[in-house]
């Protein structure tokens, strides 16, 4: 498996529906490393708070995320329900691979957020402010959503 390198717009593989995953062996592991290495390394002068596997060119279900310093979250086949998540709010987001772009998104506040974790085992969490800003906006990575898209 090749390592991930950072991707970006407009590389065809942001617009892309990612497939799921299903086989979570070393590879799955070796590759959520890698993309936890790149999210900390950033790029353009900015700290990624999250990156999907799409931005480091695999088109999969997959994505690592840290709101907070040594909260590392590592989400393999994300999914949230939007129509009940808590209250909204406008926040202005960037992404790694839109160097220079920053957006203002509508947001839920409080999201119940489900996900593998690398061993494939279900979670179901609830996220509020940054870290459901984040998970929503990763998780628009999964559907080849941009920040720079209307939703």
């Amino acid at each position: 498996m090749r390592a991930p390198k950072l991707i970006l717009h407009p590389n065809p593989i942001l617009k892309e529906t990612c497939r799921p995953v299903v086989e979570f062996d070393a590879d799955l592991n070796i590759l959520a490393g890698d993309l936890v290495d790149l999210m900390h390394a950033g790029g353009h002068g900015l700290k990624g708070v999250g990156l999907s596997a799409p931005q480091g060119g695999f088109a999969i279900r997959l994505f690592v995320m840290e709101p907070d310093l040594g909260r590392l979250r590592i989400c393999v086949n994300p999914g949230y329900a939007p129509d009940e998540s808590t209250g909204y709010s406008w926040g202005d987001e960037g992404c790694l691979s839109l160097p220079g772009v920053i957006a203002r998104k509508r947001r839920a506040k409080k999201i119940r957020a489900t996900y593998q974790d690398i061993e494939g085992n279900h979670r179901s969490i609830e996220l509020e402010g940054f870290a459901a800003r984040i998970f929503q906006h990763e998780y628009d990575h999964m559907d080849g959503i941009l920040i720079t898209d209307p939703h």
